[in-house]
């Protein structure tokens, strides 16, 4: 990961330039943005069940731009 940031409000947003599950995908083509997307949604998963057995429920979403960069959006639920 390389930038963290908080809002103070239970959102975090996870950033990585150079994630590695993306790194054959181009951002030029429709089909391998949609192949990108549905790789993300494991890792989505794994963050979701990593902050679940800490006790902390959360929605967790996956943006990218240009790949291989990568954005994840953890939403904690009071």
């Amino acid at each position: 990961m390389d930038k963290l940031q908080t809002n103070h409000r239970g959102v975090f947003v996870l950033s990585d330039l150079k994630f590695k599950w993306l790194e054959r995908y181009s951002s030029d083509d429709i089909e391998s943005k949609q192949a990108a997307e549905r790789m993300l949604h494991f890792p989505c998963g794994m963050i979701r069940g990593a902050l679940a057995n800490l006790g902390v429920l959360a929605m967790v979403n996956a943006d990218f731009n240009t790949l291989p960069a990568c954005t994840f959006n953890i939403r904690v639920k009071t």
